[in-house]
């Protein structure tokens, strides 16, 4: 009887030591995240425009999301309304630039991309703004539409072909 319990008990110290040194699995892989903060209006005065581009841009991080990612690397979406206000866009955007891997900023306006421009000087954001100063010199910053100015100068050069057209004299 004494032997067979000894026997037991070697081979309870022998399976532990044998799953004790066996080799353990691979851990999961690391999921690859960035941050990308989108400051737009959706309870503001313009929200026609940005409620549809703001679904847009949930739904697709959504789908890359669900593909694997870009090259493996997941989009974390953080959406904030900031009403189309300036200091609202400000606050989140300090609040949220110590996030992990925050890599993008959207601007719902071009006064929110004058206030935050200065902010994110000396740190590598992405700027995605709707000014053309911002974008005048080499920055992080890239624009996401046609600047005012860019449209304001493609009316004038549309009206004064127009106005030649015409056959009128001088510049309208």
């Amino acid at each position: 009887m004494w032997k067979g319990m000894l026997v037991i008990v070697v081979w309870l110290l022998v399976c532990g030591l044998v799953s004790a040194c066996a080799p353990r699995g691979v851990p999961p892989p690391e999921e690859k995240v960035v941050t990308y903060l989108d400051l737009t209006d959706l309870s503001g005065p313009v929200t026609g425009m940005t409620v549809p581009i703001e679904a847009a841009h949930i739904d697709y991080s959504k789908m890359l999301n669900e593909e694997g990612g870009i090259d493996g690397v997941k989009i974390n979406l953080i959406t904030v309304d900031t009403r189309y206000d300036v200091s609202r866009a400000v606050s989140a955007y300090k609040r949220h630039l110590g996030d992990p891997k925050f890599v993008r900023y959207l601007t719902g306006s071009t006064a929110q991309g004058k206030a935050l421009l200065p902010l994110s000087e000396g740190y590598q954001v992405l700027d995605t703004v709707g000014e053309a100063k911002a974008v005048a010199q080499p920055t992080w910053s890239f624009m996401w539409l046609t600047t005012w100015t860019d449209d304001f100068g493609a009316l004038c050069d549309w009206c004064l072909a127009d106005w030649q057209k015409k056959g009128k004299p001088g510049t309208p």
